[in-house]
């Protein structure tokens, strides 16, 4: 066993020697062949993005020789996504020359924004190492009535996927159009949108954790087949990519966890790949299954390059809603100091069937007055940041990224347990991290984790070891 990790620590550390290298040499040539055509102020902002790299290259020679880095632990992926955003995607965008966004130019908050990002990664890194490690695997705890574990997460699953088809069938989707993917069935257009049972919709995300339990345990390929396809299914409809993506790399995780085995760098890469093809499949079918009218354009339409690369760009281009916010807040909208990740978060679990002057969410005016009273109808979102500042301004990054970071870490700790119920646990949690961050919506996610969380408290109430 220790021979497997001072080997994984030894390749680990080939990979980062290449890819600093390949950073360095990376950053030179941004600075060398910069974009063309831009005006003065654009360029301003070109700079000021790519001198934030040098600034995340030293941050992460830090953090790889003095303390170590686990491909599989969180902050990997937060960096990723987080360098998508901000960083990469910008730089991207100005290359493209693709500067408008709902046909307005935000690029006003682009270096504020920017250094305000990376204020916020520092506040992030520095409250996740500030966090006490956990240095030793427990000792394995093996589940007695492993098979009473398995029924009742089967009783759950299902629970969790009735309440996603009593939602999508209250929006008119009949059991046929779910279940082959808008290829057959009909659908009620005059339903579509108006259901009052959306609550359930949240429900739905305990699936992710009890089918891992159901993975885990069951003899038979046929069931976890079956059930990851009504899954899928379920989820497809109503036009979800993150979740798709989280019930792919579950399971992945899980098992490498399981096994005390890490992936290497061309499985990662191979998965990326394999991801990114499936995101862009997905955009290119939701708005058509969301309408009731299927899949819309073939399959093998979707599958080119460019379309894809198209997609994930616009996918992160949500970082010009982040600009708009920090250009336009507090100077033609005061802070709205927790009426989005606080107040609303009590009242949107409420049904509007039952309190029918529910009020909307603050994000839609947010919206209108960060970029356009047409991109908040259009329903554009924003990430963590924007959504830490609108409500705290530069406090609420520095506050709520601190104390991100230190959720983060104390998730990273569960990596270290040999308990099922805690693997299950980071399994599940660690691929969401995707959609808390690139959607800056706590009141949507807070429930995603509570509801995603809940099936794995309740089945080890019931376990004996």
């Amino acid at each position: 066993m220790i021979t497997i990790k001072i080997n994984h620590k030894k390749k680990y550390s080939l990979v980062f020697v290449e890819l600093l290298m390949i950073s360095i040499f990376l950053i030179m040539l941004l600075y060398y062949f910069k974009p063309d055509n831009l005006t003065l102020e654009l360029y301003n902002c070109y700079y000021t993005i790519v001198f934030q790299l040098i600034i995340y290259l030293f941050i992460w020679c830090y953090l790889f020789l003095r303390k170590g880095i686990d491909i599989l632990e969180p902050i990997v992926l937060i960096t990723v996504i987080h360098l998508l955003l901000f960083i990469i995607t910008p730089i991207i965008s100005l290359y493209s020359n693709e500067i408008l966004w709902f046909d307005e130019n935000l690029w006003d908050g682009c270096i504020k924004g920017t250094w305000l990002s990376t204020l916020g990664y520092i506040f992030l890194v520095v409250g996740y190492y500030s966090t006490k490690q956990k240095r030793k695997f427990e000792k394995k705890r093996t589940i007695i009535n492993s098979k009473t574990i398995y029924k009742l997460s089967l009783i759950i699953w299902f629970f969790c996927f009735v309440c996603n088809i009593i939602y999508l069938l209250s929006e008119g989707k009949n059991i046929l159009y779910i279940l082959t993917l808008g290829s057959n069935g009909t659908v009620d257009i005059e339903k579509l949108n108006t259901s009052v049972f959306s609550f359930l919709g949240v429900v739905s995300y305990g699936m992710l954790s009890t089918y891992l339990y159901i993975y885990q345990y069951s003899n038979s390929k046929l069931i976890k087949l079956m059930l990851f396809y009504l899954m899928i299914s379920s989820f497809l409809i109503r036009g979800f990519r993150f979740i798709i993506v989280a019930v792919i790399i579950a399971p992945i995780i899980f098992n490498y966890l399981k096994r005390k085995t890490r992936p290497s760098i061309v499985s990662v890469l191979m998965l990326l790949f394999f991801l990114a093809i499936l995101v862009g499949v997905v955009e290119g079918t939701r708005d058509g299954l969301r309408a009731g009218i299927g899949m819309g354009d073939s399959i093998s339409s979707l599958l080119n390059f460019e379309y894809i690369k198209d997609v994930l760009i616009e996918n992160f281009s949500i970082y010009k809603t982040y600009y708009g916010i920090v250009q336009n807040f507090p100077l033609n909208m005061d802070y709205t100091y927790g009426q989005l990740m606080i107040i609303y978060t009590l009242v949107m679990f409420i049904p509007r069937g039952i309190w029918h002057t529910k009020p909307y969410p603050i994000s839609r005016k947010v919206n209108a007055i960060a970029v356009s009273e047409y991109a908040s109808r259009a329903g554009t979102a924003y990430p963590y940041l924007g959504e830490y500042y609108h409500e705290f301004g530069m406090l609420g990054i520095c506050f709520f990224t601190f104390l991100f970071g230190k959720i983060c870490r104390k998730l990273k700790n569960y990596m270290c347990y040999n308990d099922v119920h805690t693997l299950i646990l980071y399994s599940t949690i660690c691929p969401l991290l995707f959609q808390i961050m690139i959607r800056g919506y706590t009141p949507s996610n807070f429930y995603m984790i509570v509801f995603s969380i809940l099936p794995i408290i309740i089945l080890k109430r019931y376990s004996i070891y």
